[in-house]
């Protein structure tokens, strides 16, 4: 859980609809494209010897939609409730790649 107690059910009040983190991200990103959405951690440059990176609600929105095309290109079909492993290239931290989909309450698999 994100936001909240985690030990309350999230429940909408009466008349009212579960709202989505990415129809709460679009709504700001529409109105305030401009803003600063998402910065990485400051110890990035210790990780990766690049500096911290600072996504507007625009250029986050940006990526967002080229990580789904590409997903929809290759036939990936990713639910939700469902979690990926995902393998980082060691020569560009930037590529990566999904190398297994667990499916909504399977186990992790054994390495």
């Amino acid at each position: 859980m994100i936001l909240g107690d985690s030990r309350v059910p999230a429940q909408p009040l009466q008349g009212q609809r579960r709202v989505t983190i990415d129809e709460v991200f679009r709504r700001v990103a529409s109105k305030h494209p401009d803003k600063l959405a998402l910065t990485d951690a400051p110890n990035r440059r210790s990780v990766t010897d690049t500096p911290p990176r600072r996504l507007t609600y625009a250029e986050a929105d940006r990526m967002v939609a080229a990580i789904a095309g590409r997903l929809r290109r290759h036939h990936i079909k990713i639910l939700p409730g469902d979690r990926v492993d995902v393998e980082l290239s060691p020569y560009d931290l930037t590529k990566g790649r999904i190398v297994y989909r667990y499916r909504a309450g399977e186990e992790r698999r054994s390495s």
